[in-house]
């Protein structure tokens, strides 16, 4: 262990040098001897010793008191007086330096061993001290939280600056008030006043937390929601000495999390206003979590009735079986998304060919979280597939120009496909025929429609301009064959029979629902 070094300040010589070998007898290091306030100041500067024994009655105009109180501020070393007999007064002058100890003269080796063992291990503690409460206050500074610290009266003794800001306070105008006059909160929905949580965590010396929902209402009126909460300060002994008051601004959070629910609720009304798609949520282990209008038209199922229920309720049973609604789910997790077309089992038992879409879902750690499954009826579309395979090859038989062919063709094509899509039929029968040198052709089907009465003269129309088309594009000029009622007119560059043949097409596929 390194000696410690000490200046010995004494204006008698004799006195000075006994002190100074009992110094050395002990262990330590006398840096110098010093006779007055002014050589104490330089020596310290020029010697940086460890402790100052200072003999408080010096001559000169500077006396050791006024010394001591220069080195302390200037130096931060530690002071131990020496002194024979002292009045109130100058005691008191004494006691404001705060001296580590004083020493009666004469000096005895015990007790100035005493002393100066105290003073050094006491300015050491002083120096951890302060270093701690450095370390503390810049760390109060920094953090994003503000923070009140009160005594068990619960008065503030501390505020750091994002507490500043909050309540609109200085930290030194508030120090020593109840923390009432600083700190004053409300409820969010009544405006009534809340009372402080540092109260109940004096009382039962435990942390407190918010009950309601607070906003605190700065120095200058200013409004703002946070989250609040309390805990009690405990000594080494476990005694309560004061109170941390924590709190932040929750502006943005709540703001968030409001564009969050807002958000989240307009997905809802869209995917449960959803009738066409069956839309639903299983967890990791593929049981149904969510449910959506679609899915009840589509599957039968009621969401109360549904939800836990495992996925493999929609499969046939042979699919159960051979494992393929876990394999599913499998491929999802493995690919994020997997595309499947099979059958699918309504709660009646009827069975109905489906598209199937199932989606990995994971969070921003990548946990899975779960899967979203659309499914789509495509039952009138396969067979809207097959009646037009069928077609193709009946059309092979009526002799037809390619023209011809390729308008019949794409016009079969094009109803069969909106029947599937846009009539939610389930069923299409279909009649082709080449009758007196005309084409025939019937297509009935179970979905929802429109009558062809009130548009008979339009579909007269359309039909005369489709023939006009078909001539047109033989001579390879522009048709443009409009709805009627529409005068708009082509563009240079389109295409023959494009527009209006698609029109002739919309027509058609619109009214053959219930056309005889």
């Amino acid at each position: 262990m390194d000696k410690a070094r000490i200046l010995v300040v004494e204006d008698e010589d004799l006195l000075a040098e006994d002190i100074q070998e009992r110094l050395k007898n002990l262990g330590y290091e006398v840096t110098a001897v010093a006779h007055s306030g002014e050589e104490a100041l330089a020596s310290v500067a020029s010697t940086q010793p460890d402790l100052v024994l200072m003999d408080i009655r010096l001559k000169g105009n500077m006396d050791g008191i006024d010394a001591a109180r220069v080195i302390r501020e200037r130096f931060n070393l530690p002071v131990v007086y020496l002194t024979g007999e002292a009045g109130g007064a100058t005691l008191e002058r004494a006691k404001a330096t705060e001296p580590l100890g004083y020493l009666l003269k004469p000096i005895d080796e015990k007790r100035l061993y005493s002393t100066v063992e105290i003073a050094l291990y006491k300015h050491k503690m002083d120096q951890r001290l302060r270093r701690i409460e450095r370390w503390f206050a810049t760390t109060l500074k920094s953090i994003g939280d503000a923070v009140i610290v009160t005594d068990t009266e619960g008065r503030v003794t501390l505020m750091n600056p994002m507490a500043e800001k909050l309540t609109g306070r200085k930290s030194s105008e508030t120090a020593g008030k109840p923390l009432a006059h600083v700190y004053q909160t409300v409820n969010a929905e009544t405006r009534e006043a809340l009372d402080s949580l540092v109260p109940q965590a004096l009382r039962e010396g435990v942390v407190a937390g918010p009950t309601n929902r607070a906003v605190l209402i700065s120095r200058q009126g200013a409004e703002t929601p946070i989250d609040e909460s309390a805990a009690p300060i405990r000594d080494n002994a476990g005694n309560v000495t004061g109170v941390v008051l924590t709190f932040r601004d929750v502006s943005e959070h709540q703001r968030a999390r409001q564009a969050l629910q807002e958000s989240e609720e307009r997905f809802r009304v869209l995917v449960e206003g959803v009738q066409d798609y069956a839309i639903f949520m299983v967890d990791p282990t593929g049981r149904v979590t969510s449910w959506n209008a679609g899915a009840e038209r589509l599957l039968g199922y009621r969401s109360e009735e549904i939800q836990g229920a495992p996925l493999s309720r929609f499969s046939t049973a042979q699919e159960v079986r051979r494992g393929r609604p876990a394999r599913e789910l499998q491929l999802a997790r493995q690919r994020g998304r997997t595309e499947v077309e099979g059958w699918r089992v309504r709660k009646d038992g009827s069975r109905f060919q489906a598209n199937v879409i199932i989606t990995a879902l994971h969070d921003d750690q990548g946990r899975l979280l779960g899967f979203a499954q659309v499914t789509r009826d495509i039952t009138g579309l396969k067979q809207a597939e097959k009646e037009l395979t069928e077609f193709v090859s009946e059309l092979k038989d009526i002799p037809l120009s390619q023209d011809r062919a390729t308008a019949a063709f794409r016009i079969f094509q094009e109803t069969l496909t909106n029947i599937a899509r846009h009539a939610r039929a389930t069923r299409v029968n279909i009649r082709l025929a080449a009758s007196h040198g005309r084409l025939v052709l019937e297509v009935q089907d179970n979905g929802k429609g429109v009558t062809a009465r009130p548009f008979r003269r339009q579909i007269t129309r359309l039909a005369r301009n489709a023939r006009a088309g078909l001539d047109a594009r033989r001579r390879g000029e522009h048709c443009w064959t409009p709805w009627p009622g529409d005068d708009r007119r082509p563009a240079p560059s389109a295409h023959p029979l494009g527009k209006g043949h698609q029109h002739l097409k919309l027509c058609a596929s619109s009214l053959q629902t219930t056309m005889p």
